[in-house]
């Protein structure tokens, strides 16, 4: 009930009131003369001082001077800007026609409120306006987050008649952890804003309106100076949450709803296994939108362009590349498998199993390690894994911990640990392929390049007896050598993996290769640019002195005028063969390969 008092201070004593409701702070009334609205009366919630009026007359004003639609304020017959009874605070605003909404059912909702967010600022570009009232701290981060670490100290020991929730607490702690990782806020100079732009808080054109259009914006209590920081999360916040805003489920969700519409219509493109990916410049469709151009390889498949016709919903291939030697049929097509690592982390892995192999426990196999370490092995093509799986050896690339692709926390499981977590996330593979009943386990070898390379010699050093033969491609020997020759950009990424190498000197020595080399005992092939700016020639060469020194067999070959990593066609076709001639002889037993390696 609204006193006599109060609506006699606007002469409305025989007016019509209707509450209104839903996501208005304070409690408002439609009142209706002759069955018109003409104003709403509302109590101001405690939150804002009495002097917030004049604030909302000066703006709203202003904006009514730069061609806004918006609620103006309404002064009592007797001139005052508000009329308290009570201790309580009563104002009364224009009325205007519009409706809310409070859940964006379709992106054109939010476009209009966007447009109209945008005049709403530009319009308040140019405001002069000291603020009479104020609502000190409501957007000081820093404080709240303070007040909640204190509630949350307060609370450790709290006998249960305090009468502490363990829920909230535990919610608190959640919240100060994420927040940990907020970068700080700008130091922008403050702007006018709204202050509180929940969807809500945009009133629409009533139906029939069309296209959807923005009126204005209402419960001005909330405007200040402030930041768009601040004005766009509030905006964001409830603006994307596909629920209203006072729902018990309440999630932040950037997919809209037509975007969904779209997905639940699209289906996935009838494609071959592999790495698909749209290509073309500027744009993958034709220029009549009813095709598109698609990128395809796959392990079993090197690169070729497709056309996808979005009708027929078939896709035709438009190039073929030619592979010397090598045919797409014959060549064993990527599986995707898990196993259990050491601590039960589940290691996902490609594995490729030549056709017709007997299972009966004789057969060779190479574990793969991909480059990196913060990368991933896909289903694409590279032709080392196709050129041994080619000839009989079962090969499994595994993504150890510190891969991408699964989550951050197992992409940063190897930090201050490589080659150690990781490598027996390696020897899980090893055990899977035992388990396979196809293996004979003495003669299982590992080969990689780079972080790959780096494992290659990291396993046979720590874990001589597991191999029987290795190649590793421009590994990285020692981490600490590797911090001087490096670009400062990768020096900073090898800090993120060690730490810094003053204060952690000790894990740039437990975990580099040249620690463990002396323990080699399988036969090694080392592939090796003599320009590599990461891995010296020199430390690749010391490596074979050292084996060498200790009756090991090792063989090594330089390529001229290559970096980290070959280049060149005429080196990778021969680093290929170099490499399958090494297994051939050390796993197979074939003495009668033909070997261009150098002694």
């Amino acid at each position: 009930m609204i006193p006599d008092d109060v609506l006699a201070a606007w002469g409305w004593q025989s007016a019509e009131l209707a509450e209104l409701t839903g996501g208005l702070i304070n409690a408002t009334s439609a009142v209706r003369l002759g069955g018109e609205p003409i104003a709403v009366i509302q109590r101001l919630h405690p939150a804002f001082g009495a002097e917030v009026n004049l604030d909302i007359e000066a703006i709203t004003a202003h904006l009514a001077a730069r061609g806004l639609t918006t609620p103006r304020l309404v002064r009592t017959r007797d001139g005052r800007a508000w009329h308290e009874h009570a201790g309580q605070v009563w104002r009364a605003l224009s009325w205007v026609d519009g409706q809310t909404v409070h859940a964006l059912g379709d992106p054109a909702w939010a476009e209009a409120g966007g447009a109209l967010v945008g005049a709403f600022h530009r319009a308040l570009a140019d405001l002069a306006h000291d603020y009479a009232f104020a609502r000190a701290g409501v957007h000081d981060t820093p404080a709240h987050l303070a007040r909640l670490s204190d509630h949350v100290v307060a609370s450790k020991g709290a006998p249960p008649s305090a009468g502490i929730d363990a829920e909230a607490v535990a919610l608190g702690r959640e919240i100060l952890d994420a927040a940990r990782g907020l970068p700080d806020m700008p130091d922008v100079p403050g702007r006018h804003c709204h202050g509180d732009l929940k969807i809500s808080n945009l009133l629409f054109a009533a139906p029939p309106a069309h296209p959807v259009r923005g009126v204005c914006l209402v419960d001005l209590d909330t405007l200040g100076l402030s930041t768009m920081a601040f004005e766009l999360g509030d905006a964001m916040r409830s603006w994307c949450n596909p629920h209203k805003e006072d729902a018990g489920r309440v999630i932040f969700d950037l997919y809209d709803i037509e975007h969904r519409k779209l997905a639940e219509a699209a289906a996935k493109l009838d494609l071959p296994p592999g790495l698909n990916v749209y290509s073309g410049t500027p744009t993958e469709f034709a220029p009549r939108g009813d095709r598109l151009i698609v990128s395809h390889e796959a392990s079993n498949q090197p690169g070729d362009l497709w056309i996808y016709n979005l009708a027929s919903r078939h896709a035709d291939q438009l190039t073929f590349s030619t592979i010397a030697s090598l045919q797409a049929t014959p060549l064993p097509p990527a599986q995707i498998v898990h196993y259990k690592s050491f601590d039960g982390k589940i290691i996902s892995a490609l594995l490729w199993v030549p056709f017709n192999l007997k299972r009966d426990g004789t057969n060779p196999a190479l574990v793969m390690p991909h480059g990196g370490p913060t990368g991933q092995t896909i289903n694409d093509w590279i032709p080392d894994r196709q050129a041994l799986a080619s000839r009989g050896y079962i090969c499994i690339a595994p993504n150890p911990r510190g891969s991408t692709g699964f989550g951050l926390d197992f992409q940063k499981a190897n930090y201050q640990d490589l080659g150690g977590g990781d490598l027996k996330d390696e020897l899980g593979a090893v055990e899977f392929l035992k388990a396979s009943g196809y293996v004979d386990p003495n003669r299982i070898g590992i080969t990689g390049g780079s972080y790959g390379g780096y494992m290659t010699l990291m396993a046979l050093g720590k874990t001589p007896a597991v191999w029987a033969a290795g190649v590793e491609r421009y590994g990285i020997i020692d981490w600490s050598s590797m911090l001087k020759s490096s670009d400062p950009a990768l020096n900073e990424y090898l800090k993120s993996l060690l730490g810094d190498p003053e204060q952690n000197h000790k894990f740039y020595v437990e975990d580099s290769p040249i620690t463990f080399i002396r323990d080699v005992k399988a036969p090694l092939l080392v592939l090796q640019g003599d320009n590599d700016p990461r891995v010296p020639k020199e430390e690749a060469q010391q490596i074979v002195d050292i084996l060498k020194k200790q009756g090991r067999v090792v063989e090594v070959q330089y390529y001229a005028n290559e970096g980290h990593g070959f280049v060149k066609r005429e080196n990778q076709i021969d680093a290929i063969r170099r490499t399958v001639d090494w297994f051939e002889q050390y796993l197979k037993g074939n003495l009668s390969a033909t070997s261009n390696q150098k002694h």
